[in-house]
């Protein structure tokens, strides 16, 4: 259900939402079932997560209003298979949504890393 209502919010111009520590996601019963299924394959155990989160997101949203956080220092839970962020940008259907995802979208709300803020 509240997933359902994330989704609602896409209709106003001013909400982001930030994509991070999608292994968190793994303890829904579906995700588990694909995790158990294919532990061999990291990108695969988090199928579900991309079909049934981020693409949701990414086609309600648009790229322009998601952002990637990489979850620092709460991401050293998982360190062992933290590639969250090559993980994410494998899902990103071309490479203009994923430098949105990757770092546009930041860089629009936040500017440019080590540049001055310019009255945001």
């Amino acid at each position: 259900f509240a997933f359902e209502q994330l989704l609602k919010l896409a209709s106003y111009d001013n909400v982001y939402v930030k994509i991070s520590a999608p292994f968190r996601l793994l303890d829904t019963a579906a995700a588990r079932a694909t995790a158990t299924a294919k532990t061999s394959d990291s990108e695969s155990r988090y199928e579900t997560v991309e079909y049934d989160r981020f693409e949701p997101l990414l086609l309600s949203f648009g790229a322009d209003h998601l952002l990637y956080g990489s979850d620092f220092p709460f991401c050293l839970e998982e360190p062992e298979e933290y590639r969250m962020h090559e993980l994410i940008a494998s899902w990103c259907p071309n490479e203009t949504d994923r430098a949105k995802i990757m770092s546009g979208t930041a860089e629009k709300l936040f500017g440019t890393w080590g540049t001055a803020s310019r009255g945001r």
